[in-house]
């Protein structure tokens, strides 16, 4: 399946270049120690077991879709919005950014490289 442009609708399952684990979207544009990332993620087909363990990922990160999250109306509008407001965000100057939105930080795994997906496995993860 074609990968797409971004940004993939929550839902979608994928595979990051290299990992041999699927995943699952479940948000965009999360923000971890002051980076925003495109996706936040669980693995698939488990899911969110522990919201210490999300995985946070770029568009360029995907190798392959497997399956395409809802595309309706709603879920359109959502992304012209967000893609407005993030081209908004890229051109206004830092004293045009708004002072009273910061983005929510969350316990978060960054995935830098696909060896430490591998080994997000389900068995490793504490409950």
């Amino acid at each position: 399946m074609n990968i797409g442009e971004k940004f993939l609708p929550v839902g979608t399952v994928l595979l990051l270049k290299g990992g041999k684990k699927r995943v699952m979207i479940i948000g965009l544009c999360p923000a971890a120690n002051g980076v925003m990332y495109d996706y936040a993620g669980c693995l698939f087909p488990e899911g969110v077991i522990d919201p210490e363990k999300t995985l946070l990922f770029n568009h360029d990160q995907i190798e392959q879709v497997f399956h395409m999250g809802l595309k309706d109306e709603e879920q359109k509008k959502f992304d012209t919005k967000l893609k407005e407001e993030l081209a908004k965000q890229q051109s206004a100057t830092p004293t045009e950014q708004p002072q009273n939105i910061a983005p929510v930080e969350m316990p978060s795994h960054v995935v830098n490289n696909t060896n430490e997906l591998n080994d997000f496995e389900l068995d490793k993860i504490e409950v």
